[in-house]
């Protein structure tokens, strides 16, 4: 019962336009007329307009306030833009200073029927919505003429306007007046995340610019030369200056000498955009389709197509591209929505990059056919079918994705219709051949996926200014909801999906809509209750995941075939799953109940069953396609895609977990070479990454079960209890080279922000135990004392500059508390062990030169294993490492000179050097030499460096002589990338090293000098 009340304020909370019914019985919406007059003043950079907007209440309130946007002050410092801007590590307008900034500021009072009104602004330091009281009460029924009289200017930082030179990209530049619905005034702050809600009227707008100037805009231009003819390159112009029949009369209007005027005339618009530059060069055309009878709305045969471009845009837009592409856009939109209900369309190529969209008019960065179709869908499901979209972005953008992929014949049941008669795929050349990856539909929603389960996901229905970050607002409004749109339409089948479509356009279109108003539409096309639906997707998240637990066939005495498959819900999505068996004749398709959790599905063949399988076409959201065939496999390994380990390639499958077995191979002093296997497994990289090895030694000095060794150690793993992958979990045990390590640890991402480039958190609680069992094997820097430890750990790392790759600052830090003893008995000794980091990376502006500063401070009074040592990783975190852990590891021979890089990073001193505690610096400047490598092997960089690290230090007595430690020296290292691999390998020569003695592979250098040639090998790095 709390549920269904509170799924009920949400509603209400979030559709606040149509009646309850969702439909249009009892809907009412306001009404302006615009009438201005706006001059451009390039010599002044900005646009001088006055203008009086008719407002009639419609509604049945009594309205005694009235609010208008005044957009353009986002696009300046103290915003709510720039605020929200600032937060999430993004620069454009919070520093931006005259006269960059864009305005929008009154130059007079305005008036409402003549009486003078004083405006605030609610949102203060924030600008874009202003406030003001009526004079007098608006009743139901009754109109008001406000005037307003101000000045604009936007910005030269672009996004959704922008000016550059004599190129104006004119949107929301006028006090457009808020939307009172249902819900009452949406007064918005204008912000990153969220567009546009506008009332429906007619507007009558007159430019002033140049002579010279080439334009376009919301409307149809009644007077005045745009400058098309002049500008033109192919195609007609058609001016279509009747669309309206005759407008109301003109203004009075004085046009300067040098200047020029154009009227433009629009109805039934929420917005009015215009661009002009007199560099745009023009394109135009005649959509012709039949007139559409409609009780509605005016719909014309001849539609004016208006391409305007910039130089240098021939090969693109020019050749009629556009133009026709605008066509096309416009024939595939009118065949799932309805008549396009305009008289105009233009498309102009912007000074910002991407795409906005407009009533009549769209400015696009490009003229691809995926971009006009998206913006030009957008003039259909956000111009025509008019949605709030601070409230309710997925219902235009998501919606608009996914006919833009329905057009292009890129969703899932497109492509599998075109699988059938699809042309092989290109394959990779060379080395990457033997790579298995996943194609593009496979890898479409991944990025929900890995949201869904790292528990980052927001509910769809989410408000625009609630989301946590813009990123996950694009990834939601967009991503998701275009995949909610993919659901439904299996949910409902194509005829029923397209009837919906229909439906929803010819009850709403010229209207306001909400979620109500497009349940509705679903629900009458389809004839069923589709709430569940709506609510799981909407005010929800979660993963689908559905299962066959059995199938079982036996065959009729008609000869047909029934096969009975148990299906198990496992994810939180319910859905009417797909259930397909396979025979010669090809698939039969029967459908699972999603109000059950458990059920058995019958599907009826001709021939013998050959294949079971969910969702054999995989158009739906089941994640986990590991278990839609009958069989357990609770490490994914019998049903695995079992790979060669071919070096430095990623392995990835949609269908199956992949599997490389490899050889397992190590040395050790005691132990001799040991010889065995390991199988590693994951599924699409992110869930159940598992680790398994066996291996035996050569020679034994002890009980040969010594020498058996082996490990298990998963990540992310699913268990048969928890439902979904636990993600973060990091649970291993090991027998290894005398050594007993059992760790377990959770780690959480706790930034707030995941998408930006500010800061990145990472907390993880864990719990060690490592037990020698073995004496005769143990590594060099163990000893017999067993331990058991809980620790703590926390690292944040962020971006010194958002805007470039100037490098980072990264600070960590652990806690350990634990027991260390023999174990025979004898009580534990508790020790502590503490550690810190702070390190800084400085990159230059052509990122040829780096500085990397790093401070470290650690404790411990732990065990040998639980130590901080000078130069390497501690043994436990390098326990790993088969060619370094053992004692006389193949790393570890003279002459080989490599090491695990940690610890105190002082790379000049023995990594066996143990100590208790150390405060050290380490210091490097470096100069990148050359670059190479190609896109399909992976780029990489050389690097020389000179470097120095200092410390003082405490050791156990006789270890030191004096608490200082320093070395310095040169290197060379290759960070990059080779094939798939991060690349990071390094050379150093640390040619000196105070207290000689101390100093590591001593092979090349007397031991008893400070500078002596030396050398070490890491493949690891310090940045």
């Amino acid at each position: 019962m709390f549920r269904l009340a509170l799924l009920s304020l949400l509603l209400q909370q979030q559709t606040t336009t149509s009646p309850a019914s969702g439909d249009t019985t009892g809907y009412w919406q306001q009404h302006v007329s615009y009438r201005i007059v706006a001059t451009l003043d390039e010599q002044a950079q900005k646009l001088r307009a006055t203008g009086t907007m008719t407002y009639v209440n419609h509604s049945p309130d009594t309205l005694r306030e009235m609010y208008v946007h005044q957009y353009l002050n986002a696009f300046r410092p103290h915003s709510k833009w720039s605020e929200v801007d600032a937060r999430e590590a993004r620069v454009r307008f919070q520093d931006l200073a005259e006269p960059d900034q864009g305005y929008e500021r009154f130059t007079s009072a305005p008036t409402v029927n003549g009486t003078g009104v004083l405006v605030n602004y609610p949102g203060s330091p924030d600008s874009t919505v202003a406030h003001f009281m009526l004079p007098r009460p608006l009743a139901p029924g009754d109109s008001v003429v406000v005037g307003f009289t101000w000045d604009a200017r936007p910005s030269t930082v672009p996004r959704r306007q922008a000016r550059r030179g004599r190129q104006w990209d004119m949107a929301q530049w006028y006090p457009k007046v808020a939307v009172y619905d249902r819900g009452g005034w949406e007064p918005n702050a204008f912000q990153p995340a969220g567009e546009l809600y506008g009332e429906f009227g007619d507007y009558d707008v007159t430019l002033i610019t140049a002579e010279d100037q080439v334009m376009t805009a919301t409307g149809v231009p009644v007077s005045g030369d745009p400058g098309w003819e002049r500008a033109r390159r192919a195609g007609t112009v058609f001016l279509n200056r009747n669309a309206y029949g005759a407008p109301p009369a003109a203004p009075d209007v004085t046009v300067p000498a040098g200047m020029k005027a154009v009227r433009w005339y629009a109805r039934d618009v929420h917005h009015f955009a215009w661009t002009t530059s007199p560099q745009y060069r023009y394109e135009g055309g005649v959509y012709v389709r039949p007139v559409h009878a409609h009780e509605r709305w005016t719909t014309w045969d001849s539609v004016g197509i208006h391409v305007l471009y910039q130089p240098g845009d021939d090969s693109t837009f020019g050749g009629l591209r556009a133009v026709e592409r605008s066509k096309s856009a416009l024939t595939w939109l009118e065949s799932i929505w309805g008549p396009y209900a305009y008289p105009a369309f233009s498309n102009v190529h912007r000074i910002d990059r991407g795409g906005t969209e407009f009533p009549m008019l769209v400015m696009n960065g490009s003229a691809s056919i995926g971009l006009i179709l998206h913006e030009g869908g957008h003039v259909f499901t956000y111009g025509i079918v008019a949605n709030n979209e601070w409230k309710a972005g997925w219902m235009d953008e998501g919606l608009t994705d996914y006919q833009t992929y329905w057009a292009q014949r890129l969703t899932p049941q497109e492509r599998a219709a075109d699988r059938a008669t699809a042309r092989p795929a290109l394959l990779p050349r060379g080395y990457r051949v033997n790579a298995l990856t996943l194609s593009t539909a496979d890898s479409s929603d991944l990025k929900t996926l890995e949201a869904d389960l790292r528990g980052r996901a927001e509910p769809i229905a989410t408000l625009s200014q609630d989301f946590r970050e813009f990123g996950s607002y694009n990834d939601v409004i967009y991503d998701r909801a275009c995949l909610m749109y993919g659901q439904l339409r299996d949910v409902l089948g194509d005829t029923t999906f397209r009837a919906f479509f229909h439906d929803y356009f010819s009850h709403w279109a010229l209207r306001h809509v909400d979620e109500k108003a497009i349940r509705a539409s679903a629900e009458r096309a389809s004839g069923r209750d589709l709430a569940w639906f709506f609510d799981e997707w909407l005010h929800g998240t979660g993963l689908m995941d559905y299962a066959v637990t059995s199938a079982t066939t036996t065959q009729r005495p008609d000869g047909a075939w029934v096969t009975r498959v148990g299906v198990s819900r496992l994810g939180e999505l319910r859905h009417p799953m797909p259930v397909g068996v396979r025979s010669a004749s090809g698939w039969v398709i029967g459908r699972a109940d999603q109000s059950r959790d458990a059920q058995e599905v019958e599907v009826v063949t001709r021939d013998i069953p050959i294949e079971v399988r969910l969702d054999p076409d995989h158009v739906t959201f089941d994640w986990d396609r590991r278990n839609d065939t009958p069989g357990s496999d609770p490490l994914g390994l019998l049903k695995g895609k079992w790979v060669t380990p071919w070096p430095l390639l990623r392995q990835e499958s949609r269908g199956r977990s992949i599997v490389t077995p490899a050889p397992a191979l190590w040395y050790s002093d005691a132990g001799g070479a040991a010889i065995g296997v390991r199988v590693r497994s994951h599924y699409i990289s992110t869930t159940d990454r598992w680790d398994l090895g066996l291996a035996m030694n050569t020679r034994a000095p002890n009980a040969r079960i010594n020498g058996l060794q082996g490990w298990i150690r998963t990540d992310d793993p699913s268990l048969p209890w928890s439902g979904r992958p636990l993600m973060g979990l990091h649970a291993e045990a090991n027998a290894l080279d005398g050594v007993a390590l059992v760790r377990v640890s959770q780690t959480w991402d706790v930034s707030r922000y995941t998408a930006a480039r500010t800061s990145r958190t990472k907390v993880s609680l864990g719990a060690t135990s490592g037990i020698p069992y073995a004496p005769a094997y143990l590594p060099e820097q163990w000893d017999t004392r067993r331990f058991m430890e809980a620790i703590a750990r926390a690292e944040t790392r962020w971006p010194r500059l958002a805007t470039s790759d100037s490098g980072f600052t990264r600070a960590s830090g652990s806690l350990t508390g634990g027991f260390a003893g023999t174990g025979a008995g004898e009580q534990g000794q508790a020790y502590l062990r503490a550690e810190g980091s702070v390190a800084n990376l400085w990159r230059d502006a052509d990122q040829k030169t780096a500085l990397f500063l790093r401070g470290y401070a650690a404790s411990s009074t732990g065990p040998r294993a639980r130590a901080i040592y000078a130069s390497t990783q501690d043994p436990v975190e390098s326990f790993h490492e088969d060619l370094w852990r053992p004692a006389g590891a193949l790393f570890k021979q003279p002459g080989v000179n490599v090491i695990p890089l940690g610890g105190a990073m002082m790379r000049g001193y023995d990594p066996s050097l143990a100590l208790r505690g150390i405060g050290a610096v380490n210091a490097e400047l470096s100069r990148r030499l050359r670059s190479f490598g190609s896109t399909t092997r992976g780029r990489s960089s050389i690097w020389v460096s000179g470097f120095a690290d200092a410390g003082t230090a405490s050791a156990a007595p006789g270890v030191l002589n004096g608490s200082l430690l320093a070395d310095a020296g040169v290197g060379v290292s290759i960070k990059g990338k080779l094939f798939d691999r991060e690349l990071h390998a390094r050379l150093d020569a640390p040619l000196f090293v105070h207290q000689s003695a101390l100093a590591g592979w001593r092979g090349l250098g007397s031991s008893g000098r400070e500078v002596a040639p030396r050398w070490v090998l890491s493949l690891g790095d310090l940045w």
